[in-house]
């Protein structure tokens, strides 16, 4: 399987299906999860002519497993790393979850210059109960925070039942997760608040 080493020595597992020069979608999973996410829409996408890239956050399914850079900017770092390895020209980025807080934190950081759209689902701007948010009806506290974290790996992701079929390819790609050993980086991604970040987005954001 294909590697990319980051400036700071880390090796990211990536795939790259379709022709190079199409119009380049990146696929980025969640929180835990592996690239495995997006098993069902390679083969769509690249028939419709699209080039997709999927990959592994770093301690994240074939991804090296590190104690260092565990943070949502880092791995935005990663990201725009792995884009100019591959020479990837006004990409569309598409993010799940910690996905989309990803791609938000790479917006902070560089911009949206280099890319054509977004597409991010399962991620609110911020996380967290505000008044100015919502009505402050949605959210969490701070107190809630430590209970969230906690249980998390025995949150239940779904809303509807797996098929047989994506229970089969999911149990083969995804790898075990050390949820303890990185607690820190869902604090980071549920703290953060990209509402006025998000304002100055140039390019379509769906």
């Amino acid at each position: 399987m294909p590697f990319y080493t980051t400036n700071d020595g880390v090796q990211i597992n990536y795939h790259s299906y379709g022709q190079a020069g199409k119009q380049a979608l990146v696929f980025i999973n969640g929180y835990s999860a592996s690239e495995v996410t997006w098993a069902f829409q390679i083969d769509f996408f690249v028939s419709a002519g699209y080039r997709v890239i999927t990959y592994d956050h770093r301690s994240h399914g074939q991804s090296q497993e590190v104690d260092y850079g565990m943070t949502l900017h880092r791995l935005a770092t990663d990201l725009e790393e792995l884009m100019t390895f591959l020479q990837l020209e006004k990409p569309i980025l598409v993010g799940h979850s910690m996905g989309a807080a990803t791609i938000m934190a790479y917006e902070e950081l560089f911009t949206d210059a280099r890319l054509t759209a977004i597409v991010t689902e399962d991620q609110a701007p911020t996380f967290m109960k505000a008044k100015d948010w919502m009505d402050g009806n949605t959210g969490k506290t701070l107190g809630e925070l430590e209970h969230f974290i906690r249980d998390f790996p025995r949150t239940k992701l779904t809303n509807r039942q797996l098929t047989g079929q994506v229970k089969r390819v999911l149990g083969k790609g995804m790898l075990p997760f050390d949820f303890q050993k990185h607690q820190d980086l869902l604090q980071n991604v549920i703290t953060q608040d990209w509402r006025k970040n998000l304002t100055r987005e140039r390019v379509p954001h769906l």
